[in-house]
């Protein structure tokens, strides 16, 4: 596998962990970098020490709601969140289907082959293994109908490594998304606030250290317009992203592994596990 920059685009925390949530790749070498797992964990080296993987690309449980089966690392557009009857008890976040052009900003990469009817893992944020189609000399990827994950010159997902390019397409890739956060509306927050918030400065949120560029999701302001997914900045307000329709909180004291949905406008209901994979 080629790597796709000769800079650090992919860090050695990145890359261990679609190493290490994918289970397939078990020794790879290229360009200075060697990989290698075992029952103790998987390990890097590049051009700097050796890391450990403690962080894999965050996935949920996802119900394929086409009517055609979903292959592993496959691009799969979502529709809508489930909310109702027994599908709860089983935490099934999100429904997904085969990729529409109208999934744009709001799509995931199945971790493992899901049947139609089934549910099964669905990666919404951070690097992970992805087919893709005529990755080669292309930066970014975008959805496609019909043709499943595109590389383009922009797009949503950023392309942090390739396969062979002589290879037959879709190819074996490894992706970031979502790429850019303003697009996206299914997304990943670090936090997410437990009452009314000032919107400035990096005092820790629900029991989280924030620094400058976290993303943090305001949902208990008095202020219903000001609820939304924000960054943080060292000083000043804090800058507004956008209301994404699902945001899943990683970190917390009270939120943690939480899905909150857009309930109605400017508001978000928590509910539901975030599986991580």
């Amino acid at each position: 596998m080629a790597r796709k920059y000769a800079g650090s685009s992919l860090s050695a925390r990145e890359f261990n962990a679609v190493v290490a949530s994918s289970g397939r790749l078990d020794n790879i070498s290229g360009q200075g970098v060697k990989v290698s797992s075992s029952a103790a964990g998987v390990s890097v080296a590049v051009s700097r020490p050796k890391a450990i993987c403690t962080e894999p690309a965050i996935a949920v449980l996802a119900l394929n709601d086409d009517t055609v089966d979903l292959s592993a690392y496959a691009p799969c557009g979502i529709t809508v969140h489930v909310q109702e009857g027994d599908e709860v008890e089983y935490r099934r976040a999100l429904k997904v289907r085969v990729p529409l052009a109208a999934d744009e900003g709001r799509w995931g990469i199945t971790a493992e082959p899901i049947a139609a009817g089934a549910v099964g893992r669905v990666y919404i944020s951070g690097a992970c293994l992805a087919m893709v189609t005529d990755p080669d000399e292309k930066d970014f990827a975008e959805i496609s109908e019909g043709a499943g994950l595109i590389g383009a010159d922009t797009g949503s997902a950023q392309i942090l490594w390739e396969g062979n390019p002589a290879s037959a397409d879709p190819q074996l890739a490894i992706i970031r998304f979502p790429f850019g956060g303003a697009a996206a509306d299914v997304v990943a927050a670090k936090c997410a606030t437990t009452a009314n918030h000032g919107l400035t400065g990096t005092a820790s949120v629900d029991g989280v250290t924030i620094a400058a560029g976290s993303h943090v999701l305001v949902w208990k302001q008095s202020t219903a317009s000001q609820n939304g997914l924000y960054s943080v900045t060292a000083s000043g307000t804090w800058v507004k992203i956008g209301q994404p329709s699902v945001v899943f909180v990683l970190q917390g004291t009270a939120n943690k592994l939480l899905t909150f949905l857009l309930n109605s406008a400017n508001t978000y209901k928590a509910g539901y596990g975030v599986y991580a994979a």
